[in-house]
Protein backbone atom coordinates (compact mmCIF):
# COMPACT_ATOMS: atom_id res chain seq x y z
CA UNK A 1 0.00 0.00 0.00
CA UNK A 2 1.17 3.27 -0.77
CA UNK A 3 2.49 5.76 2.30
CA UNK A 4 -0.15 8.51 1.45
CA UNK A 5 -2.93 5.78 1.69
CA UNK A 6 -1.83 4.10 4.81
CA UNK A 7 -1.58 7.43 6.38
CA UNK A 8 -5.45 8.77 5.36
CA UNK A 9 -6.64 5.24 6.23
CA UNK A 10 -4.72 6.00 9.81
CA UNK A 11 -6.22 9.65 10.18
CA UNK A 12 -9.83 8.00 9.81
CA UNK A 13 -8.94 5.90 12.65
CA UNK A 14 -7.78 8.55 15.00
CA UNK A 15 -10.84 10.50 14.57
CA UNK A 16 -12.63 7.14 16.29
CA UNK A 17 -9.99 5.79 18.15
CA UNK A 18 -6.30 6.95 17.94
CA UNK A 19 -3.92 7.28 15.63
CA UNK A 20 -2.93 4.37 14.24
CA UNK A 21 1.27 3.62 14.86
CA UNK A 22 1.85 2.58 11.28
CA UNK A 23 1.99 6.37 10.22
CA UNK A 24 5.54 6.69 10.08
CA UNK A 25 5.96 9.97 7.34
CA UNK A 26 5.83 12.26 10.43
CA UNK A 27 9.16 10.88 11.21
CA UNK A 28 10.81 12.29 8.11
CA UNK A 29 13.39 15.20 9.08
CA UNK A 30 11.56 17.24 6.59
CA UNK A 31 8.66 18.16 9.27
CA UNK A 32 10.09 19.44 12.66
CA UNK A 33 7.37 18.44 15.52
CA UNK A 34 7.78 19.20 18.80
CA UNK A 35 4.92 19.16 21.56
CA UNK A 36 4.29 22.34 23.66
CA UNK A 37 2.96 22.59 27.38
CA UNK A 38 1.38 26.06 26.57
CA UNK A 39 -1.72 27.43 24.62
CA UNK A 40 1.05 28.55 21.74
CA UNK A 41 1.81 27.40 18.61
CA UNK A 42 4.39 28.34 16.18
CA UNK A 43 4.75 27.41 12.87
CA UNK A 44 6.90 28.11 9.81
CA UNK A 45 6.23 26.78 6.05
CA UNK A 46 8.46 28.83 3.63
CA UNK A 47 12.01 28.18 5.44
CA UNK A 48 13.01 24.95 4.68
CA UNK A 49 15.66 24.13 2.05
CA UNK A 50 15.48 20.25 0.94
CA UNK A 51 13.91 19.07 -2.06
CA UNK A 52 11.14 16.62 -1.66
CA UNK A 53 12.57 13.74 -3.10
CA UNK A 54 11.57 12.62 -6.57
CA UNK A 55 9.31 16.12 -6.81
CA UNK A 56 10.24 18.47 -9.79
CA UNK A 57 10.67 22.39 -8.92
CA UNK A 58 6.96 23.43 -8.98
CA UNK A 59 6.03 25.43 -12.35
CA UNK A 60 3.78 28.44 -13.49
CA UNK A 61 0.53 27.20 -14.79
CA UNK A 62 -2.37 29.05 -16.38
CA UNK A 63 -4.42 31.34 -13.46
CA UNK A 64 -1.86 30.13 -10.89
CA UNK A 65 0.99 31.93 -9.11
CA UNK A 66 3.34 29.62 -7.70
CA UNK A 67 5.61 31.67 -5.56
CA UNK A 68 8.98 29.79 -4.81
CA UNK A 69 11.18 32.17 -2.83
CA UNK A 70 12.70 30.64 0.59
CA UNK A 71 11.77 33.38 3.66
CA UNK A 72 15.22 32.82 4.81
CA UNK A 73 16.14 31.85 8.21
CA UNK A 74 12.52 32.05 9.48
CA UNK A 75 12.84 28.37 10.05
CA UNK A 76 15.92 29.17 12.72
CA UNK A 77 13.50 32.21 13.81
CA UNK A 78 10.54 29.94 14.92
CA UNK A 79 13.20 27.37 16.73
CA UNK A 80 14.75 29.79 18.73
CA UNK A 81 11.27 31.65 19.96
CA UNK A 82 10.68 28.81 20.87
CA UNK A 83 13.63 28.40 23.68
CA UNK A 84 13.16 32.06 24.14
CA UNK A 85 9.62 31.49 25.26
CA UNK A 86 10.48 29.03 27.41
CA UNK A 87 13.32 30.58 29.16
CA UNK A 88 10.47 33.97 29.74
CA UNK A 89 7.93 31.70 31.10
CA UNK A 90 9.37 27.52 32.27
CA UNK A 91 7.17 26.07 29.65
CA UNK A 92 7.37 25.70 25.99
CA UNK A 93 4.99 25.99 22.84
CA UNK A 94 4.16 23.73 20.36
CA UNK A 95 6.09 24.13 17.22
CA UNK A 96 5.27 22.92 13.64
CA UNK A 97 8.18 23.21 10.98
CA UNK A 98 8.74 22.66 7.40
CA UNK A 99 11.92 21.62 6.34
CA UNK A 100 11.27 20.94 2.65
CA UNK A 101 11.49 23.76 0.17
CA UNK A 102 8.97 25.88 -0.91
CA UNK A 103 9.95 24.72 -4.47
CA UNK A 104 8.94 20.86 -4.17
CA UNK A 105 5.43 21.94 -1.60
CA UNK A 106 3.66 25.26 -0.32
CA UNK A 107 2.78 24.40 2.72
CA UNK A 108 0.98 27.79 3.37
CA UNK A 109 -1.45 27.09 0.72
CA UNK A 110 -4.92 24.93 -0.24
CA UNK A 111 -3.72 21.29 -0.99
CA UNK A 112 -5.09 21.80 -4.64
CA UNK A 113 -2.71 24.16 -5.33
CA UNK A 114 0.04 23.54 -2.91
CA UNK A 115 1.99 21.12 -5.10
CA UNK A 116 2.15 19.75 -8.38
CA UNK A 117 3.43 15.83 -7.94
CA UNK A 118 1.68 13.61 -5.50
CA UNK A 119 5.25 12.44 -4.23
CA UNK A 120 4.72 15.88 -1.92
CA UNK A 121 0.94 15.03 -0.44
CA UNK A 122 2.24 12.77 2.57
CA UNK A 123 4.70 15.84 3.28
CA UNK A 124 1.67 18.25 3.15
CA UNK A 125 -1.07 16.34 4.95
CA UNK A 126 2.03 15.32 7.72
CA UNK A 127 2.55 19.57 8.13
CA UNK A 128 -1.13 19.88 8.51
CA UNK A 129 -1.99 17.29 10.42
CA UNK A 130 0.87 18.26 13.17
CA UNK A 131 -0.64 21.88 13.47
CA UNK A 132 -4.27 20.19 13.71
CA UNK A 133 -3.19 18.00 16.23
CA UNK A 134 -1.36 20.66 18.52
CA UNK A 135 -4.49 23.42 18.02
CA UNK A 136 -7.21 20.27 18.76
CA UNK A 137 -4.69 19.87 22.17
CA UNK A 138 -4.97 23.53 22.79
CA UNK A 139 -8.47 23.78 22.39
CA UNK A 140 -9.57 20.84 24.55
CA UNK A 141 -6.61 21.90 27.44
CA UNK A 142 -6.99 25.70 27.55
CA UNK A 143 -10.08 26.59 25.49
CA UNK A 144 -8.14 29.00 23.28
CA UNK A 145 -4.93 29.40 22.34
CA UNK A 146 -2.14 31.46 19.87
CA UNK A 147 -0.84 30.50 16.76
CA UNK A 148 2.02 32.35 15.02
CA UNK A 149 2.92 31.57 11.61
CA UNK A 150 6.04 32.93 10.80
CA UNK A 151 7.38 34.34 7.29
CA UNK A 152 9.47 36.84 5.70
CA UNK A 153 8.94 39.29 3.41
CA UNK A 154 10.76 41.90 0.98
CA UNK A 155 8.47 44.63 0.38
CA UNK A 156 8.97 46.52 3.75
CA UNK A 157 12.14 45.37 4.32
CA UNK A 158 12.06 47.49 7.68
CA UNK A 159 8.81 45.88 9.08
CA UNK A 160 6.71 43.56 10.31
CA UNK A 161 3.44 43.29 8.73
CA UNK A 162 -0.05 41.19 9.69
CA UNK A 163 -1.81 38.79 8.70
CA UNK A 164 -5.18 38.35 10.25
CA UNK A 165 -7.84 39.13 6.91
CA UNK A 166 -8.54 42.24 9.31
CA UNK A 167 -9.34 40.44 11.94
CA UNK A 168 -11.07 37.58 11.02
CA UNK A 169 -8.68 34.66 12.31
CA UNK A 170 -8.94 36.76 15.48
CA UNK A 171 -12.38 37.13 16.23
CA UNK A 172 -12.29 35.48 19.29
CA UNK A 173 -9.65 37.41 21.26
CA UNK A 174 -11.43 40.76 19.50
CA UNK A 175 -14.60 38.94 21.36
CA UNK A 176 -12.67 38.84 24.63
CA UNK A 177 -10.70 41.92 24.61
CA UNK A 178 -11.64 44.24 22.05
CA UNK A 179 -9.97 45.89 18.96
CA UNK A 180 -7.14 46.29 22.19
CA UNK A 181 -6.71 42.73 22.33
CA UNK A 182 -5.36 42.59 19.25
CA UNK A 183 -3.64 45.10 18.46
CA UNK A 184 -2.82 47.49 21.74
CA UNK A 185 -0.31 47.57 24.55
CA UNK A 186 -0.92 43.98 26.02
CA UNK A 187 -0.84 42.62 22.58
CA UNK A 188 1.68 40.87 20.64
CA UNK A 189 1.82 43.26 17.93
CA UNK A 190 1.59 45.73 20.36
CA UNK A 191 4.46 44.79 22.48
CA UNK A 192 6.51 44.24 19.57
CA UNK A 193 5.48 47.72 18.63
CA UNK A 194 6.74 48.77 22.39
CA UNK A 195 9.99 47.55 21.75
CA UNK A 196 10.50 49.54 18.68
CA UNK A 197 9.61 47.62 15.12
CA UNK A 198 7.54 49.52 12.57
CA UNK A 199 4.23 47.79 12.13
CA UNK A 200 2.38 47.60 8.77
CA UNK A 201 -0.30 48.32 8.63
CA UNK A 202 -0.69 50.77 11.27
CA UNK A 203 -3.41 50.20 13.87
CA UNK A 204 -6.81 50.95 12.41
CA UNK A 205 -5.74 50.49 8.68
CA UNK A 206 -7.23 47.59 6.40
CA UNK A 207 -4.55 44.61 6.09
CA UNK A 208 -4.83 44.75 1.94
CA UNK A 209 -5.79 42.03 0.00
CA UNK A 210 -2.23 40.40 0.47
CA UNK A 211 -3.75 39.16 3.75
CA UNK A 212 -6.22 37.37 2.30
CA UNK A 213 -4.45 35.93 -0.15
CA UNK A 214 -1.89 34.64 1.31
CA UNK A 215 -3.11 33.50 4.94
CA UNK A 216 -3.46 30.17 4.34
CA UNK A 217 -2.49 28.95 7.60
CA UNK A 218 -3.87 31.68 9.56
CA UNK A 219 -7.58 31.38 8.22
CA UNK A 220 -7.46 27.12 8.11
CA UNK A 221 -6.72 27.19 11.97
CA UNK A 222 -7.95 30.70 13.15
CA UNK A 223 -10.79 31.24 14.57
CA UNK A 224 -13.37 32.02 17.95
CA UNK A 225 -10.78 29.23 19.52
CA UNK A 226 -7.64 29.92 17.92
CA UNK A 227 -6.24 33.06 18.16
CA UNK A 228 -3.59 33.11 14.67
CA UNK A 229 -1.55 35.62 13.39
CA UNK A 230 0.68 35.59 10.41
CA UNK A 231 3.77 37.68 10.93
CA UNK A 232 5.26 38.62 7.61
CA UNK A 233 9.29 39.54 8.95
CA UNK A 234 10.79 42.38 6.89
CA UNK A 235 14.23 41.46 5.26
CA UNK A 236 16.55 43.78 7.16
CA UNK A 237 15.25 42.43 10.54
CA UNK A 238 16.05 39.15 9.93
CA UNK A 239 19.74 38.63 7.47
CA UNK A 240 21.67 37.40 10.53
CA UNK A 241 22.34 35.05 13.27
CA UNK A 242 22.08 37.87 15.86
CA UNK A 243 19.07 39.22 13.64
CA UNK A 244 17.03 36.18 14.72
CA UNK A 245 18.52 36.25 18.39
CA UNK A 246 17.18 39.49 18.89
CA UNK A 247 14.12 39.30 17.23
CA UNK A 248 13.57 35.99 18.89
CA UNK A 249 13.63 37.52 22.34
CA UNK A 250 11.42 40.27 21.29
CA UNK A 251 8.43 37.53 19.42
CA UNK A 252 8.53 35.86 22.39
CA UNK A 253 8.49 38.76 24.67
CA UNK A 254 5.39 39.70 22.92
CA UNK A 255 3.76 36.49 23.51
CA UNK A 256 4.43 36.56 27.44
CA UNK A 257 2.64 39.90 26.90
CA UNK A 258 -0.30 37.62 25.44
CA UNK A 259 -0.58 34.85 27.43
CA UNK A 260 -0.62 37.62 30.59
CA UNK A 261 -3.22 39.29 29.59
CA UNK A 262 -5.25 36.09 28.58
CA UNK A 263 -4.65 35.03 32.10
CA UNK A 264 -2.99 31.76 30.89
CA UNK A 265 0.80 32.42 31.82
CA UNK A 266 2.30 28.74 33.73
CA UNK A 267 1.44 29.03 37.67
CA UNK A 268 3.72 29.86 39.90
CA UNK A 269 5.11 28.11 42.76
CA UNK A 270 3.08 30.54 45.30
CA UNK A 271 0.01 29.79 42.77
CA UNK A 272 0.67 26.31 43.30
CA UNK A 273 0.44 26.39 47.03
CA UNK A 274 -2.55 28.31 46.95
CA UNK A 275 -4.09 26.28 44.85
CA UNK A 276 -3.45 22.81 47.16
CA UNK A 277 -4.42 24.77 50.70
CA UNK A 278 -7.94 25.81 48.74
CA UNK A 279 -8.00 21.82 47.85
CA UNK A 280 -7.45 20.37 50.85
CA UNK A 281 -10.40 22.97 52.43
CA UNK A 282 -12.80 21.49 50.09
CA UNK A 283 -11.45 18.03 50.83
CA UNK A 284 -12.02 18.66 54.15
CA UNK A 285 -15.65 19.65 53.16
CA UNK A 286 -16.32 16.63 51.27
CA UNK A 287 -15.14 14.66 54.12
CA UNK A 288 -18.21 15.55 56.08
CA UNK A 289 -20.36 14.06 53.46
CA UNK A 290 -21.47 10.74 53.68
CA UNK A 291 -20.98 8.29 50.70
CA UNK A 292 -18.67 7.88 47.43
CA UNK A 293 -19.16 10.45 43.81
CA UNK A 294 -21.27 8.74 41.49
CA UNK A 295 -19.65 8.83 38.07
CA UNK A 296 -22.01 11.42 35.87
CA UNK A 297 -21.76 13.14 32.89
CA UNK A 298 -20.16 16.58 32.65
CA UNK A 299 -24.16 18.05 33.40
CA UNK A 300 -23.99 16.06 36.78
CA UNK A 301 -26.41 13.02 35.46
CA UNK A 302 -25.52 9.78 36.57
CA UNK A 303 -24.12 7.11 33.91
CA UNK A 304 -26.26 3.54 33.55
CA UNK A 305 -24.45 0.66 34.53
CA UNK A 306 -23.75 -0.08 30.87
CA UNK A 307 -22.10 3.78 30.40
CA UNK A 308 -19.96 2.94 33.22
CA UNK A 309 -18.47 -0.43 32.32
CA UNK A 310 -18.40 1.27 28.71
CA UNK A 311 -15.88 4.10 30.41
CA UNK A 312 -13.90 1.17 32.38
CA UNK A 313 -13.48 -0.88 29.34
CA UNK A 314 -11.94 1.63 27.26
CA UNK A 315 -9.91 3.70 30.37
CA UNK A 316 -6.44 2.39 29.94
CA UNK A 317 -6.94 0.64 27.05
CA UNK A 318 -4.93 -0.93 24.01
CA UNK A 319 -6.93 -1.95 20.66
CA UNK A 320 -4.85 -4.71 19.07
CA UNK A 321 -6.18 -5.79 15.84
CA UNK A 322 -6.09 -5.10 11.99
CA UNK A 323 -7.81 -3.57 9.03
CA UNK A 324 -8.61 -3.71 5.45
CA UNK A 325 -9.80 -1.88 2.52
CA UNK A 326 -12.40 -2.17 0.11
CA UNK A 327 -11.01 -3.96 -3.07
CA UNK A 328 -7.25 -4.47 -2.23
CA UNK A 329 -6.40 -8.48 -1.55
CA UNK A 330 -4.02 -8.89 1.23
CA UNK A 331 -3.64 -12.43 3.15
CA UNK A 332 -1.73 -10.74 5.56
CA UNK A 333 -3.65 -7.93 6.66
CA UNK A 334 -1.81 -5.45 8.25
CA UNK A 335 -1.95 -4.66 12.06
CA UNK A 336 -2.95 -2.13 13.90
CA UNK A 337 -2.46 -0.18 17.48
CA UNK A 338 -4.33 2.15 19.07
CA UNK A 339 -4.34 3.45 22.76
CA UNK A 340 -7.17 5.00 24.65
CA UNK A 341 -6.53 6.67 28.01
CA UNK A 342 -10.01 7.21 28.49
CA UNK A 343 -13.40 7.86 27.96
CA UNK A 344 -15.86 10.56 29.09
CA UNK A 345 -19.57 11.10 28.60
CA UNK A 346 -20.59 14.75 28.04
CA UNK A 347 -24.07 14.52 27.27
CA UNK A 348 -26.74 13.05 25.71
CA UNK A 349 -25.15 10.63 22.95
CA UNK A 350 -21.64 12.53 22.75
CA UNK A 351 -18.68 11.58 24.34
CA UNK A 352 -15.13 12.03 24.32
CA UNK A 353 -12.39 9.88 23.40
CA UNK A 354 -9.10 11.03 25.36
CA UNK A 355 -6.29 8.72 22.60
CA UNK A 356 -2.43 9.18 22.87
CA UNK A 357 -1.27 10.17 19.36
CA UNK A 358 2.12 9.36 19.22
CA UNK A 359 4.18 9.63 15.86
CA UNK A 360 7.47 11.56 15.17
CA UNK A 361 8.61 13.96 18.14
CA UNK A 362 4.74 13.86 18.99
CA UNK A 363 3.13 12.30 22.11
CA UNK A 364 0.38 13.91 23.31
CA UNK A 365 -3.14 13.14 24.57
CA UNK A 366 -6.30 14.24 21.88
CA UNK A 367 -9.55 14.33 23.11
CA UNK A 368 -11.89 13.12 20.09
CA UNK A 369 -15.45 13.88 20.16
CA UNK A 370 -17.83 11.04 18.41
CA UNK A 371 -21.16 9.82 19.23
CA UNK A 372 -22.51 6.65 21.09
CA UNK A 373 -25.25 4.71 20.33
CA UNK A 374 -26.27 1.77 21.70
CA UNK A 375 -28.14 -1.50 20.43
CA UNK A 376 -29.29 -3.10 23.74
CA UNK A 377 -26.10 -3.45 26.23
CA UNK A 378 -23.50 -3.18 22.93
CA UNK A 379 -22.06 0.81 22.81
CA UNK A 380 -21.47 1.75 18.89
CA UNK A 381 -19.16 4.82 18.53
CA UNK A 382 -20.58 6.97 15.32
CA UNK A 383 -18.64 9.50 13.45
CA UNK A 384 -20.12 10.73 10.13
CA UNK A 385 -18.62 13.10 7.53
CA UNK A 386 -15.83 14.69 9.64
CA UNK A 387 -13.45 17.03 7.95
CA UNK A 388 -10.00 17.31 8.80
CA UNK A 389 -8.12 20.31 7.80
CA UNK A 390 -5.12 19.64 5.63
CA UNK A 391 -6.73 16.55 4.50
CA UNK A 392 -10.12 16.57 3.90
CA UNK A 393 -13.59 15.54 4.29
CA UNK A 394 -16.41 12.84 4.70
CA UNK A 395 -14.46 10.55 7.62
CA UNK A 396 -17.03 8.08 8.76
CA UNK A 397 -16.39 4.89 10.89
CA UNK A 398 -18.75 2.76 13.18
CA UNK A 399 -17.38 0.76 16.08
CA UNK A 400 -19.16 -1.53 18.02
CA UNK A 401 -17.41 -3.40 21.33
CA UNK A 402 -18.59 -6.02 23.21
CA UNK A 403 -16.49 -7.63 26.09
CA UNK A 404 -12.71 -7.66 24.86
CA UNK A 405 -13.66 -7.25 21.36
CA UNK A 406 -14.19 -4.54 18.79
CA UNK A 407 -15.03 -4.45 15.04
CA UNK A 408 -16.32 -1.50 12.69
CA UNK A 409 -15.95 0.10 9.26
CA UNK A 410 -14.59 3.18 8.37
CA UNK A 411 -14.89 5.20 4.94
CA UNK A 412 -13.12 7.94 3.42
CA UNK A 413 -15.40 9.24 0.95
CA UNK A 414 -15.60 6.57 -1.65
CA UNK A 415 -12.93 4.53 -0.13
CA UNK A 416 -13.83 2.23 2.96
CA UNK A 417 -12.78 -0.94 4.55
CA UNK A 418 -12.87 -3.15 8.23
CA UNK A 419 -11.41 -2.88 11.11
CA UNK A 420 -11.35 -5.25 14.34
CA UNK A 421 -9.42 -6.82 16.88
CA UNK A 422 -9.13 -7.43 20.70
CA UNK A 423 -9.36 -4.73 23.48
CA UNK A 424 -6.22 -5.01 25.97
CA UNK A 425 -4.98 -3.95 29.55
CA UNK A 426 -2.90 -0.45 28.49
CA UNK A 427 -2.71 0.22 32.58
CA UNK A 428 1.19 2.48 32.26
CA UNK A 429 1.58 0.52 35.31
CA UNK A 430 1.80 -2.84 33.97
CA UNK A 431 3.12 -1.94 30.47
CA UNK A 432 3.52 -5.46 29.69
CA UNK A 433 0.38 -6.37 30.02
CA UNK A 434 -0.69 -6.18 26.02
CA UNK A 435 3.01 -7.69 25.50
CA UNK A 436 1.64 -11.05 23.88
CA UNK A 437 -0.35 -8.96 21.09
CA UNK A 438 0.19 -9.63 17.59
CA UNK A 439 1.32 -6.33 16.32
CA UNK A 440 4.54 -6.10 14.10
Amino acid sequence: MKTCDRFVRSLIAVTTLVLSASVTIADDPLVLIETGDLPVLITAPHGGTTMIPGVPVREERPGQRVTLKQDELTNELAIMTAKEVEKLVGKRPFLVVAEFSRQSLDANRPEDIAYQHGAAAPYYQSYHQAIAAAVQTIRDSWSHGLLVDLHAQWWRPQAIMRGTRDGLTVRGLIERRGREGFLGPDSLFGSLGAQGHTLYPPNGVSEGEWTHVGSYTAATYGGEQIDALQLEIGSDLCDSEQDIERLARQIAKGIEVHLKAENQLPVTEQSVSTTLAAADESETVADDTDGEETPSDSKGNPLSEAEQAFADLLTNAVLVGRFSIDGVEDTNLRPERYQINKVTKVRGNQWTIEAQITYGKVDVAVPVPVEVHWADDTPVISLTGLKIPGLGEGFTTRVLFYEDRYAGSWYHGKVGGHMWGKIENGDPENPDASADSDTE
